[in-house]
């Protein structure tokens, strides 16, 4: 679950991080699984090929989860870091860069500390290949 939110954050900040011009979003939603309701909120905003974020996800049992997180693209290369903080206030920081190498080629790496400082890297290259 971790590499999966990793992952979207940096492609999603590849994505976000193109946009010279400002905007800012909100979010609001929630989701009934056989466990309960479970409701997000999130804002954002993104300037100068920088953008942040924000966000809470409460559970059935009332506990929240927040998380904030900051990047910037420049030059083929972006990366961002955050933190994100359970309902006891124990924090796991994020940090992950991906870079362009070549034609649909992309280099990236990522890490996770947690909150009694073991930690998870890995780094790897993604190609996208478009249908012909």
């Amino acid at each position: 679950m971790r590499k999966l939110l990793v992952t979207t954050a940096i492609v999603g900040l590849v994505v976000a991080g193109m946009a010279s011009e400002a905007s800012a979003w909100t979010r609001k939603g929630s989701v009934t699984t056989g466990r309960g309701t479970y409701t997000s909120e999130g804002s954002g905003s993104c300037a100068n090929h920088a953008c942040s974020r924000s966000g809470s996800t409460t559970g059935p049992n009332g506990k929240t989860v927040t998380s904030q997180s900051s990047g910037s693209c420049a030059n083929g290369s972006c990366s961002r870091s955050g933190t994100i903080t359970g309902p006891n206030g124990k924090t796991v920081d994020t940090t992950g860069s991906i870079t362009k190498t070549g034609q649909g080629t992309y280099d990236y790496s990522r890490s996770a500390t947690g909150p009694n400082g073991g930690s998870v890297t890995n780094s790897g290259t993604v190609t996208v290949t478009h249908p012909q």
